[in-house]
This record gives structure tokens, sequence and C-alpha cells, in this order.
């Protein structure tokens, strides 16, 4: 099916859209519904009462993309309608022509240009992705950490080296090195004296000494960034005190 879209790119569909019908007895009649597409994966199970289980796949269906109303209303003006869509830039879709008296051949007809939407709203997302991939050369983490600011990329490397140290003390090698992989991406993002190199070293001990070098590195790395340069001098003080025990005498 093709769509007819009179505002937005087919190519480029944005999850949400007017679609309006003109009535087959009269051209002046008009309908119209709103489609969205659900941004967000929903897992139903949580949500539905037991006795319902056995519908769940059907409750995923109808939630992943819906119209409503399911059946289109007359609505009394379609430029109202149109101005509507550009304030809200929603996608705006001429549907053709439908029964005014047959709700159920309306409800079928919207459906029909539903799944038809959602199809190029999922396959226009699977392309950005692999687009964004190939453009970087890595993943779509590079163009996450190039749009954040210092604060969110040391809150995002906490994560991180908790993840790191999970990785390292429970589950073996693969969580390891990918979760190193994405450390050493969101390092060149920062600067180089907050020493990364060191943070990951520290993070992959098997000793307590090595996990708190790790926190010392991190906090450092969080006064660097906020100037705080009497908090800095102590933290200083005390990665040098642990980095000492380990060198020969």
């Amino acid at each position: 099916m093709n769509l007819d879209f009179e505002r937005g790119d087919h190519q480029k569909p944005k999850g949400h859209a007017f679609v309006y019908f003109t009535g087959i007895d009269s051209d002046s009649t008009y309908f119209a519904t709103y489609l969205m597409v659900q941004p967000i994966n929903v897992d139903v199970s949580k949500y539905v009462p037991p006795f319902l289980m056995n519908q769940i796949g059907e409750f995923e269906k109808d939630l992943s993309a819906f119209a409503f109303p399911p059946s289109p209303e007359q609505i009394d003006d379609l430029d109202n309608l149109k101005n509507l869509a550009g304030i809200r830039e929603d996608d705006l879709i001429y549907g053709g022509k439908i029964p005014s008296n047959d709700p159920t051949a309306a409800i079928i007809r919207v459906n029909e240009i539903l799944e038809c939407y959602s199809n190029l709203y999922q396959n226009n997302k699977q392309l950005s992705n692999t687009s964004i991939e190939q453009e970087t050369g890595t993943d779509v983490n590079e163009v996450i950490y190039s749009l954040m600011n210092d604060q969110d990329k040391l809150e995002e490397l906490t994560k991180l080296m908790g993840k790191l140290r999970y990785a390292a003390d429970d589950t073996g090698d693969r969580l390891s090195v990918d979760t190193e992989a994405q450390i050493k991406l969101l390092s060149q993002h920062l600067p180089a004296n907050y020493e990364i190199p060191k943070i990951i070293k520290a993070a992959k001990g098997a000793d307590s000494k090595g996990h708190k070098l790790a926190e010392l590195y991190l906090q450092r790395s969080f006064h660097l960034i906020n100037e705080s340069f009497a908090d800095l001098s102590k933290i200083e003080k005390e990665i040098k005190k642990l980095e000492e025990v380990d060198r020969p005498s």
C-alpha cells in the first residue's frame, strides 16, 4: 500500500500522524483519526491479569501501534486539522474515501493504513541506526557520547565502571571485553588528564585496593570538572598513598 502523505515524508515518518478521509457520498464530508507508533517497547505481561495471559500476543500487537478513534470521526473543518498537524509537527495522510454508514469497513481501512505506516516507521528506524553505525565506524554510542556534556560523560563512566567491576568478578570475559571497549570509546570524548586507562586497570583488579583506587580516580575526575581544587588535593594525596603501596622499595 502506498500512503498519500500531504505533510511529512513517507521515507521518514515521525511515528504520529493524522489520517483524514472523505465520504463516498460527499467530497465535502471529512472524517479523521490519529495514528501513534509507540517509541518504547512495553512488556505487557506486567500489566495483564492472569486470566488474559494467553492473549498477551494480541495485546502487544495492539499497543505497539494504534489508531484512535478506531473508526474515524467526522470533522467540521479540514483546514483546522491541517493547521493542527503543522502546529504539532504530525504527519498528515489522506486515506481516501470511506462509507459514512459502515464503521466496520472504516475500521478495516484504518487498520490497513496503520499497519503500513507502522512498517514504514520501523523500517526507517532500522535504516537510521544502520546509517549511524556506518558513518561513525562504530555504534550509536559514539554519537551519543559526542552529544553529552562532561558531567553526563562522567556519570556514564561511573555506570560503566560498575558494570566492568561486575563483569570482572562474576560473569567472565565477554561482558568485560565489551564494557572495556565502551569505556575506551567514551574516554575519547574526555580530557586526557582524567587518566581513564588507570581507572580501567584499577577497576579490573581483583583486590579491594584496586576498587578503592578506581573510586578515587573517578572522584578525582568529578573534582576536576567541577574545579573543586581543595577536594582534588585531598583525593590526590589518597591516590598517591595507595599507588605507593605497589611500588618496589
